[in-house]
């Protein structure tokens, strides 16, 4: 997995490219902390180029949205593939966590 991350306006735009298994769910999560720790709170994740995720990458999610909830910011997810949008419908994620089509839906929504 590769990922980049990048600040663009007042959200931290991270960029993940393969899959998001439970090695690679850790260096996710690092690049989050990270941001947390120059206190950039407000998070878009792009996952258009992810084609797996495990239960330790929604647990990386589900800690980011915590995080960035308790300091006033947010998470979005910018563009799954289908298998991993279910994902996030069979878990009822889509209901706490915005999933937007483009950077510039989930810059906007902010």
């Amino acid at each position: 997995m590769q990922v980049e991350c990048r600040d663009s306006g007042d959200a931290t735009v991270v960029m993940a490219r393969g899959s998001i298994g439970e090695m690679e769910a850790d260096l996710l999560f690092k690049k989050f902390a990270e941001a947390f720790a120059r206190n950039r709170h407000k998070i878009i994740l792009d996952l258009t180029d992810v084609d797996l995720i495990t239960s330790t990458g929604i647990g990386v999610i589900m800690t980011v949205y915590k995080t960035t909830r308790s300091h006033g910011g947010y998470i979005r997810i910018v563009n799954p593939q289908p298998l991993i949008r279910d994902v996030f419908v069979t878990t009822k994620l889509v209901k706490i966590i915005p999933i937007c089509a483009t950077l510039e839906e989930a810059q906007q929504q902010a």
